[in-house]
């Protein structure tokens, strides 16, 4: 079972975390002062952090928290970070996931959302860890097979990694025949929802009239067979 470290100055905020993930994870360690948190990460073996954003000195821009990801990721490359903000922010989201972090949760958070990033988070750190522990590249299946070891495509499978465990909306662009399904394949099969049908839809040849229907269906019972 892991451990995860809650670092937020807003103490209500700690003791929700530590009430809501107590039965999912074996310890769940919380610090106001983000300053120690490089001295409490030296100490205590840490699974994941959930780091909030905002603390006292900076209340609003993000600045203060993408610093401390900065500081843990050069110590703890592999520590799964997952970034906590009362003000959502999609710039700052792409940002602090651009430079690391495995989610990005808005506060007040739906605590089952809460718990399924965490536990996103650290299969997705597990699976690494159990990757390069073999020396193989980016698991893949016979249905998306991702194919070459260069550096662009490392930075391909790095990326589809790190999306694949949050809820975040995807646009993946690229010249026709590029791979952009089989890039939407890898993410579904690495994601929580891979036991679910992957439904593709081909744009190009769906007519304006026929979109909504397409997409999302008729009401039960508009019409025979709906």
């Amino acid at each position: 079972m892991p451990r995860v470290l809650v670092v937020d100055d807003n103490r209500d905020i700690l003791t929700a975390c530590r009430l809501c993930l107590k039965h999912h994870v074996d310890d769940v360690l919380t610090l106001a002062n983000p300053t120690e948190l490089m001295g409490v990460l030296k100490v205590n073996e840490i699974d994941l952090v959930l780091l909030d954003m905002n603390f006292t000195r900076d209340s609003s821009s993000g600045e203060e928290g993408i610093f401390y990801l900065k500081q843990i990721l050069a110590a703890h490359p592999q520590l799964p970070v997952i970034m906590m903000t009362a003000y959502a922010d999609v710039s700052l989201a792409v940002r602090a996931m651009h430079l690391g972090a495995k989610d990005f949760i808005a506060k007040p958070w739906d605590n089952q959302q809460l718990i399924t990033s965490v536990e996103s988070a650290l299969k997705s750190a597990h699976s690494q860890t159990v990757d390069n522990s073999s020396s193989s590249s980016t698991p893949t299946n016979d249905e998306t097979p991702l194919i070459g070891n260069s550096e662009p495509m490392r930075a391909v499978k790095k990326m589809i990694e790190k999306v694949a465990g949050s809820d975040a909306n995807v646009l993946i662009l690229g010249e026709s025949g590029t791979g952009k399904e089989v890039v939407a394949q890898q993410i579904h099969y690495l994601s929580q929802r891979s036991k679910q049908r992957f439904v593709s839809v081909d744009m190009g040849t769906l007519p304006d009239n026929l979109f909504e229907s397409e997409l999302f269906g008729y009401k039960k019972g508009a019409f025979t067979g709906a």
